[in-house]
């Protein structure tokens, strides 16, 4: 990834937590919210330090949204992505239901 472009980091989860340093154990300063895009301004590892519009400075993990070359103002790529993320975790908990149901199936036909 270039890193000398512009970049921004919107938040793709209800609320992301803001810290002071870019660890979870790190003071918690702000949150951004669902749709925020805010200019990233360096990265440490999974984490990108922002810039957010009521001018808060702090660490976010990357987890918590996407990086992205241009500002995202809540369109409907973003919703698609959360609205696939959550299909892939349903997808997930069938596939591993699917399994137990058979397991039990098989234990009770023994």
């Amino acid at each position: 990834m270039d890193r000398t472009k512009t970049r921004y980091f919107t938040t793709k989860v209800g609320a992301g937590s803001l810290h002071k340093k870019p660890s979870f154990f790190s003071d918690c300063i702000s949150e951004t919210v669902y749709g925020d895009s805010n200019k990233i301004l360096k990265y440490h590892k999974e984490w990108v330090f922002i810039e957010c519009e009521d001018g808060y400075k702090g660490w976010i993990n990357k987890f918590y949204g996407l990086v992205t070359e241009k500002k995202i103002i809540l369109n409907i790529l973003l919703s698609i992505h959360v609205i696939m993320d959550y299909l892939i975790q349903i997808f997930h908990l069938v596939q591993k239901w699917e399994k137990k149901l058979k397991a039990l199936s098989q234990y009770q036909k023994s």
